[in-house]
């Protein structure tokens, strides 16, 4: 009897409409960190009265650090892939506050030919919702994904 020791994997082909995200739960650590890291000191980001006082149900986090998770769930899905993330386009659709879980999602748009022989240009898009249901942020990245030949 053999066993089959083989580590070594074939990456899954990507076509357009694969599927793929993440799910994150935001915390008041992590807006503190966010403000911390970006020194956006903004009220909305630093005083619940100042983030209640503009219409916001208590302090928000940067729109970046939305934009950041869409990326990082592009990152988790390829972890074992070569890639760099070229280009990301967000259009903010409404807050996120400490306490919401965030879904990332995204599809395969596009997959074309990159310039160099065996790179590929994926084209997605994405969508990140919270607990509710409500669309807190778009999405559109252009990847280059590097696979060995």
């Amino acid at each position: 009897m053999t066993a089959d020791v083989s580590t070594a994997s074939t990456p899954a082909p990507i076509a357009p409409g694969t599927e793929f995200g993440g799910r994150r739960v935001l915390t008041e650590h992590q807006l503190e960190l966010a403000i911390a890291l970006t020194g956006g000191t903004h009220p909305v980001h630093t005083s619940a009265s100042a983030a209640q006082a503009a219409g916001f149900r208590g302090r928000i986090f940067h729109g970046a650090v939305s934009a950041a998770l869409m990326a990082a769930a592009i990152g988790a899905h390829f972890r074992d892939e070569q890639i760099a993330l070229l280009e990301q386009n967000n259009r903010f659709a409404a807050p996120t506050h400490p306490g919401d879980v965030l879904d990332s999602a995204w599809t395969v748009d596009e997959v074309r030919a990159a310039k160099r022989s065996g790179d590929t240009i994926l084209a997605l898009r994405g969508r990140m919702t919270n607990q509710d249901g409500v669309v807190v942020l778009e999405s559109r990245a252009t990847v280059l994904l590097r696979r060995p030949s």
